[in-house]
């Protein structure tokens, strides 16, 4: 598993100890390598978060592009929108996908805060369980 971020136009690589915890004002590309009857396989998924600029999620597929070729096309592509995320996505990050409120800080991880979290979990299992933070109102 490799997992990416763009940030001014460029992807940048997440430092593993934060995969999983992705941002929703970036863009992620997530590259995931597996073996089928003796062959390596890749899919590489792009995720938008709901609050990336346009620049960003033009970034976030000239960035696929440029992997893409890094692998001589054998990726197969995945979009991925915040909130809608396919079971496999999901099951890559075996229940440990928290999904937080803004811009990734330093080496991809979660947003500085100084405050109250409020987070959403969602799931049954580690296959389809992911965490959403939420505004910090008696509402959510």
């Amino acid at each position: 598993l490799q997992v990416w971020y763009i940030q001014d136009l460029h992807r940048k690589p997440v430092d593993p100890k934060h995969y999983g915890q992705l941002c929703s004002g970036n863009c992620y590309l997530v590259l995931y390598t597996y073996q089928k009857l003796g062959c390596t396989q890749y899919i590489l998924y792009l995720w938008q978060g709901h609050q990336a600029t346009m620049e960003d999620t033009k970034a976030l597929n000239c960035n696929a592009e440029e992997v893409d070729l890094m692998y001589q096309g054998v990726l197969v592509q995945e979009h991925v929108t915040m909130g809608r995320e396919p079971p496999h996505f999901l099951a890559i990050f075996q229940g440990q996908l928290v999904v937080f409120q803004g811009i990734a800080g330093g080496k991809g991880g979660k947003p500085q805060t100084s405050g109250t979290s409020l987070f959403h979990v969602q799931g049954t299992d580690n296959h389809n369980t992911r965490t959403m933070e939420v505004s910090a109102r008696a509402s959510s």
